[in-house]
């Protein structure tokens, strides 16, 4: 039921000035620079399906993630995704309903190892996805250098091409024969439907204010899914 994989990464950009943004430091970053933290989902062709660029740098992924109209829609009880499916994250997210991170912890039993082990093939692809994505767009190579308002319409532009070279090789990777056997699900945000004239980028300052998001404890979030996951692989022997 996994229907893609959820990552954070973080974008490069020059300084903002303070005519751009009200407090340009909530883009700087811990690794020393400036940078907006985009939140992508991909299939396993390694196709996104999900963009969000609208939080700054120094915004953690599991926050950014939350500010997204996906995390919106994995938590509706209707009118969402249906409960069978599901989408992998890595541990700096807080699972839920239907985001499944790994089990927490060092001492874990067998079967809880064993889900981790499987699952991080699920979340692979976003990673691999990334990597196709900066190896093709030279211009991410180094800071972008615009007005901050534009470096969401860049960022989708790098998305779209990327997706249009997988869509149109004729090189496709083994296991997108199975994508036939999982029908995608409807109400997932295409990133043809963000368009960054008519969104702004929000602040840090302005959106993060939910202290919630900061106080979870992952290893005491309820995850169904990946518990019937877990029982499922030591079902089987995997």
């Amino acid at each position: 039921g996994c229907i893609g994989a959820i990552d954070g990464i973080k974008i490069r950009i020059q300084e903002p000035s303070r005519v751009s943004v009200p407090n340009p430091s909530t883009y700087f970053n811990c690794k020393g620079d400036f940078a907006l933290c985009i939140q992508a989902m991909c299939n396993s062709r390694f196709i996104c399906t999900f963009l969000s660029a609208i939080s700054p740098g120094s915004t953690h992924v599991s926050v950014a993630f939350a500010m997204s109209s996906l995390s919106e829609l994995l938590e509706k009880d209707s009118g969402g995704i249906p409960d069978c499916f599901w989408i992998a994250a890595d541990d700096a997210y807080v699972s839920g309903k239907r985001l499944v991170t790994p089990w927490p912890g060092g001492n874990l039993s067998r079967s809880k190892d064993d889900f981790n082990y499987w699952k991080l093939s699920a979340r692979s692809f976003s990673e691999q996805a990334f990597g196709l994505l900066f190896a093709r767009c030279g211009i991410l190579w180094r800071p972008l250098r615009v007005n901050i308002g534009k470096i969401a319409r860049i960022v989708v532009v790098c998305v779209k091409l990327h997706n249009y070279i997988i869509e149109t090789s004729q090189i496709l990777p083994l296991d997108s024969a199975l994508d036939f056997l999982v029908p995608e699900p409807s109400g997932i945000d295409d990133i043809g439907h963000l368009d960054p004239a008519e969104r702004e980028i929000h602040l840090q300052d302005e959106h993060d204010t939910d202290e919630r998001q900061h106080k979870r404890r992952r290893d005491k979030e309820p995850c169904i899914v990946r518990s019937m996951n877990t029982e499922l692989i030591e079902n089987l022997g995997i």
